[in-house]
C-alpha cells in the first residue's frame, strides 16, 4: 500500500500517492479564493449559533503517522486535540478487537512518551491539510479546513490486506464511542485489484461507511505512469500488452480477464526470446533466465465469479533488469471477445501503448467511497532559502508548463472498470504548503535517505510543500467534516451526491456533468456546506 502523492515528503529522491498565492492571514493557504472554505468560516453557523470549522465532529487519518508535537494538533492550552492514535508498525497495547499494534492516549501524546514518529512527514502534511490550526506559526498560518475538528490517528503498516479497513473500522468504532460523526481520509492506494470495487478492501470500507460515517480516498497519481494497458482479445487472436522495464528489482503484473475465458498467457523477454508461461493449475511457477540475471513467477487463480487474474513477478538476481517485454495473449476459448485489464506496480514497469483511463486507486474504485481528483492552483512559489520553485521543476510537466486551475497532469481519470462515474470530484492539491513533520531531517545531499529537501521547505522551515492527489483527499474530507458539524448523520452516499451537484464548472472542467478526468467538477465548499444543512 503506497502513498498517493506525486511528491513523497519523507524522501530525497522518491516518487510516490497526496495555489495561487493568497494572502498569509487565518486562511487556508491550500486552496483558491473558489473552493470557498473561507467562507463556509465567516458565513455558515450551525445549529449551535458556532462558527463551522469542523467542532464536534472527528477527522481521521489513515497514513504515515503524524508528528503529534506539531502545535498545528495541539489547542490553545498546548494539549492535544488528537483522540486516540493506533500505531499498526509497533509492537505494545494493541487496541480492542485487535492483536497488533500499540495504542497511544491523549495523556501519552501530551507528555511526550508515545513513541510513534512520522519518518516519511506524508500523513503529517495530509493531517494538516484536512484539520491542522495553523498554530506552528505565530500569528497562524496555513490553516487547514477543518481546524476545529478532534483527530484520530492510524499508522497503517500496509503489509496486509486488511490493514487499511482494520484502520477504518477501528476509527468507526472510535467516533461511535465519542458520539461524533466521522469523516476518514485515505491518501493511499494501490494497483492490485480488478479497479471495479469488488475487491475485498473496497467492500469491507463499503460497509463501515453509514450516516456520520464516511470515507474519502485520494484518486491516485497514475494517469501518466504508463502503468495502465487494456484491450480485447477474441477466440483464436492473439492480444499484445508490451511494456519496458527500467531498473526493475523487483516488478509485478496483474492481469485480470472474464471468467468463462480461456487464454495462453506468455510472458516473452523480447531481447532474447525466452517465454515463461504460468501453470494452468493454479500453482505459482517460478522460472529463471536463460542468462540467470532474473526469474519470473506467475499464478493464474480465480479472484471472484467475475474475474480471472494472472500475477507475474520478475525479481533481479544478479543485475536490475532493463529489458523489453510482451505479455501475450492468446484467445483459445472466448465468448465474442473478452476485453482484459493489467496494471503494473510501481513506476519500473511502463507500457509501450498505455491506457490513462481506469487508472484510480484501489480503494478509490469503492462504490461508497468519494474518490477525489487533483487541480493545480499555484505553480511556483519561494522555499525557505528565498529561491523561487516551479510546478514543472518538482514534475515533468507534458507540454512543458502548467497552469493555474488546470488538472494535475498524474491525476488518475476514471472511469472503474466495471463503468462507474470515478472520481467524484476534484480539489485543490498542487502545490500545497501544510503541516512538517520534524521526525523527518532535512536532506543534506541528495543521497541522504529519508530526508526532505530543502526547497520544499517554507515558512522558515516549518512548514512543506506538497502536490498530488494525496494533498486533493484531505481538502475533502475537511469539507465533508464541516459538512458533518452540520448535519452530524449525513450518508456517505448523500454526501458524494451534494459534493457532485454544488460542484463547479470553468474552462478547464467544460461543462460535462462528469468526465473521467475531473469527475463532476470542482470543489466549492461552500455551496456543499449549505447545501448539507439545508437538507429536511
Amino acid at each position: 500500500m503506497c502513498a498517493a502523492a506525486v511528491l513523497l515528503i519523507g524522501s530525497a529522491v522518491t516518487q510516490g500517492v497526496r495555489a495561487t498565492s493568497v494572502k498569509r492571514h487565518a486562511a487556508v493557504d491550500i486552496a483558491d479564493n473558489k473552493a470557498r472554505v473561507t467562507q463556509v468560516w465567516t458565513t455558515v453557523r450551525d445549529r449551535q449559533g458556532r462558527q463551522v470549522r469542523g467542532q464536534g465532529v472527528l477527522v481521521g487519518i489513515v497514513d504515515s503517522g503524524i508528528d503529534y508535537r506539531n502545535p498545528d494538533f495541539r489547542n490553545a492550552g498546548g494539549k492535544t486535540r488528537i483522540k486516540f492514535m493506533w500505531d499498526q508498525t509497533a509492537t505494545g497495547k494493541p487496541p480492542a478487537g485487535f492483536s497488533y499494534g500499540n495504542v497511544c492516549t491523549p495523556a501519552q501524546i501530551n507528555n511526550e512518551s508515545c513513541t510513534e514518529r512520522d519518518r516519511e512527514g506524508h500523513g503529517t502534511h495530509v493531517a494538516g491539510i484536512a484539520a491542522g490550526n495553523g498554530r506552528s506559526s505565530s500569528p497562524a498560518r496555513f490553516l487547514g479546513v477543518a481546524n476545529m475538528a478532534d483527530l484520530g490517528i492510524v499508522k497503517v503498516r500496509g503489509t496486509t490486506e486488511t490493514d487499511v479497513a482494520d484502520a477504518c473500522r477501528y476509527l468507526t468504532e472510535k467516533a461511535r464511542q465519542l458520539h461524533e460523526p466521522i469523516v476518514i481520509n485515505l491518501s493511499l492506494g494501490s494497483e492490485h485489484g480488478p479497479h471495479d470495487g469488488s475487491g475485498p478492501e473496497a467492500q469491507a470500507l463499503n460497509k463501515l461507511t453509514g450516516p456520520g460515517r464516511i470515507i474519502v480516498a485520494a484518486a491516485g497519481n497514475e494517469s501518466l505512469r504508463a502503468g495502465h494497458a487494456s484491450g480485447v482479445v477474441r477466440e483464436g487472436e492473439t492480444a499484445h500488452a508490451r511494456f519496458t522495464t527500467h531498473d526493475v528489482t523487483d516488478g509485478t503484473l496483474h492481469l485480470y480477464y472474464p471468467v468463462g475465458t480461456t487464454l495462453s498467457i506468455r510472458l516473452v523477454d523480447e531481447a532474447t526470446g525466452q517465454q515463461f508461461i504460468p501453470s494452468s493449475d493454479g500453482r505459482i511457477t517460478t522460472h529463471a533466465s536463460d542468462d540467470g540475471t532474473y526469474k519470473v513467477a506467475m499464478q493464474i487463480h480465480r479472484l471472484n465469479a467475475a474475474w480471472e487474474t494472472v500475477t507475474a513477478v520478475i525479481v533481479a538476481t544478479r543485475r536490475v533488469v532493463n529489458d523489453p517485454f510482451d505479455l501475450s495473449l492468446e484467445g483459445q476459448r472466448v465468448n465474442h471477445s473478452a476485453r482484459f485489464n493489467v496494471w503494473s506496480g510501481g513506476s519500473h514497469i511502463r507500457f509501450r501503448d498505455p491506457d490513462r483511463f481506469i487508472t484510480l486507486s484501489t480503494p478509490a474504485d469503492a462504490r461508497n467511497v468519494v474518490a477525489v481528483a487533483n487541480y493545480t492552483t499555484r505553480v511556483s512559489y519561494a522555499d525557505a532559502a528565498g529561491q523561487t520553485i516551479t510546478f514543472c521543476q518538482l514534475l515533468t510537466c507534458p507540454d512543458g508548463s502548467q497552469k493555474v486551475g488546470s488538472l494535475d497532469p498524474s491525476s488518475s481519470w476514471g472511469p472503474t472498470v466495471d463503468g462507474r462515474q470515478k472520481p467524484d470530484i476534484a480539489a485543490p492539491g498542487g502545490l500545497i504548503t501544510s503541516s512538517r513533520s520534524e521526525d523527518v531531517p532535512t536532506c543534506r545531499s541528495a543521497a541522504q535517505p529519508a530526508c526532505i529537501l530543502p526547497q520544499l521547505l517554507v515558512n522558515g522551515g516549518r512548514n512543506a510543500i506538497a502536490l498530488g492527489t494525496s494533498m486533493a483527499s484531505p481538502m475533502v474530507a475537511g469539507t465533508v467534516a464541516l459538512m458533518l458539524q452540520v448535519r452530524p448523520q449525513l450518508t456517505a452516499q448523500k454526501a458524494r451526491q451534494i459534493l457532485r451537484d454544488t460542484a463547479r464548472h470553468d474552462s478547464f472542467t467544460g461543462k460535462a456533468a462528469w468526465t473521467p478526468q475531473w469527475g463532476a467538477g470542482k470543489l466549492d465548499a461552500l455551496a456543499a456546506v449549505r447545501r448539507a444543512k439545508s437538507l429536511g
